[in-house]
């Protein structure tokens, strides 16, 4: 089948670039997690795309047939109920796109809508042939596929038997360029979603454009309202990370004397970074900092390389790495003792020299 497999594709990209909206809003509605719907719904879609687009091959055998046959409707079935679904949570409606509409299956002799009939051809064709009940009530039956006879254009056709006794057969076929025809015309309502999401994060950024983030002199303190703003805003982990270390920063003093200095540039540097953190959650720009490599300066590989890794990996807690007091010699060792890693008291004053100590090296080394 014809469909675009960059669609589905480019749907994914669009939810996961704005993660931070899109995840956060969705994750929890009135107790119910549609982040996950969401999920659900782009690998179902992917998997069925994935196999509409791939060239089967019918078997001579026509049992074999139909049951591709059915595959072939069940999958575009997934694609038609992920749709769905992620338009009634996305548009927070109750409603079904395409409702009503018709003109598709041109041999629709039950007079429904395409979205009906397309669910009465899966029924009949595998779904559940031997239980089948249209709008009046009465159960039918339907026979074994077989292959067309009013028209070369459908791939088979089956008899249904009414359970009245007395009641004529009725002949019902398929039509595989009218089921591509279906399928396309949903699969595209990615278009019109994609749509939706970025008209809801442009009316979600300008709403919060116009809340004024309060400003503070004492930069503990903005960082304090930063963090409360960056929740609210996009909830981003990058940013409430970046925030949060500051606030250990700048709530930390290290008892070094000759270390007052060097210790009170940083923090003028680190100034920079938040005010770039102010000004891109005030204008709704979620992206990398410009002034990340003062805040996370770069860190040589060898031996000091693995033993900073470890130190982030285990949260820089002596009880959770046992080799901790070998990576504070290592730290030590490294920048001539001039930090005295290995006395620090707290984790917090750990983070606070690492930093410092990373941000010297990379402007002027150690000899």
């Amino acid at each position: 089948m014809n469909l675009n497999t960059t669609l589905i594709r480019s749907f994914r990209e669009k939810v996961n670039s704005h993660s931070s909206y899109v995840y956060n809003k969705y994750r929890d509605i009135d107790n119910k997690n549609h982040w996950n719907l969401i999920c659900s719904c782009m690998d179902w879609i992917t998997v069925s795309v994935k196999f509409l687009t791939t060239e089967i091959n019918y078997d001579k055998d026509i049992d074999v047939r139909v049951m591709g046959l059915f595959s072939v409707i069940s999958a575009i079935d997934i694609i038609v109920e992920s749709i769905n679904q992620l338009h009634r949570v996305l548009c927070n409606t109750q409603d079904i796109p395409f409702t009503g509409e018709n003109g598709i299956f041109l041999n629709n002799q039950l007079a429904l809508s395409d979205n009906e009939y397309f669910k009465e051809l899966r029924a009949m064709f595998g779904a559940h042939p031997v239980n089948l009940k249209h709008k009046n009530g009465k159960h039918w039956f339907a026979s074994w596929p077989h292959e067309p006879f009013s028209s070369q254009n459908n791939i088979f056709e089956v008899r249904l038997y009414s359970s009245q006794v007395g009641v004529k057969d009725l002949s019902f076929s398929v039509n595989l360029f009218e089921l591509e025809v279906f399928a396309i015309k949903h699969y595209n309502h990615l278009h019109f979603l994609m749509n939706e999401i970025d008209k809801q994060i442009e009316d979600f950024c300008e709403r919060y454009k116009r809340i004024k983030i309060e400003k503070k002199s004492d930069p503990l303190e903005l960082l304090l309202v930063l963090r409360k703003e960056s929740q609210m805003r996009f909830n981003n982990d990058y940013y409430n990370g970046s925030v949060d270390e500051l606030i250990i920063l700048f709530s930390t003093t290290l008892d070094i004397k000759e270390l007052m200095e060097e210790e009170k540039k940083y923090r003028s540097r680190l100034l920079e970074v938040i005010e770039e953190i102010l000004n891109n959650l005030q204008s709704m720009k979620v992206v990398d900092l410009v002034t990340d490599d003062i805040l996370n300066p770069e860190f040589p590989g060898g031996v000091i390389g693995y033993s900073i890794s470890k130190l982030y990996d285990y949260g820089f807690d002596s009880r959770k790495e046992p080799q901790y007091d070998f990576h504070m010699e290592e730290l030590d060792r490294f920048s001539n003792n001039i930090y005295r890693f290995a006395s620090s008291r707290t984790k917090e004053e750990v983070i606070l020299k690492m930093k410092m100590m990373l941000y010297r090296y990379n402007i002027e080394g150690f000899s």
